[in-house]
């Protein structure tokens, strides 16, 4: 059998589906997939993103959590993490997950725009604040981290 007729595996036909704008369908293969194979850490994730994507923050929590006990989580899946806590009330576990993600150096942008939002969310200006300091650090060309930064610093 060549690897072109070798059958699609649930991850590859998921991020296929999510790529045209169909989480739904991904929803259910991940779930297929995970009927067969309760332990495929990226299947956890990758429903965990979508559950995210979709606001569905109960679902992602427990997908998240789930892959958290078979692989140390990715950067994206401490995000979905953070978020999930943050919008399911439970804040002193969001702000830990945030501050973890302000330790990690030299991310890209996006990661330091979501961390910023999310400790808009849950009220801390102060920590907001040092995440502009990161991203400035990491990114100096990162005007959008300068400008929250200022942002931050009116709103202290």
């Amino acid at each position: 059998m060549t690897m072109s007729q070798l059958p699609e595996d649930a991850e590859s036909r998921a991020v296929r589906l999510l790529r045209r704008g169909r989480p739904r369908a991904a929803l259910a293969v991940t779930t297929v997939g995970l009927c067969r194979d309760s332990e495929a850490a990226d299947l956890w994730l990758l429903r965990a993103s979508i559950h995210h994507g979709q606001r569905q923050w109960e679902k992602a929590l427990g997908d998240i959590e789930q892959a958290m006990t078979l692989v140390p989580l990715p950067v994206g899946g401490q995000l979905v993490l953070a978020d999930s806590y943050s919008y399911t009330d439970r804040g002193e576990l969001a702000l830990l997950a945030y501050e973890h993600l302000l330790t990690a150096e030299g991310e890209k942008p996006e990661v330091y725009a979501a961390v910023y939002a999310g400790l808009i969310r849950c009220q801390r200006r102060d920590l907001a604040l040092r995440c502009c300091r990161v991203a400035v650090e990491s990114n100096p060309d990162d005007h959008a981290a300068i400008f929250a930064m200022a942002h931050c610093m009116v709103a202290l």
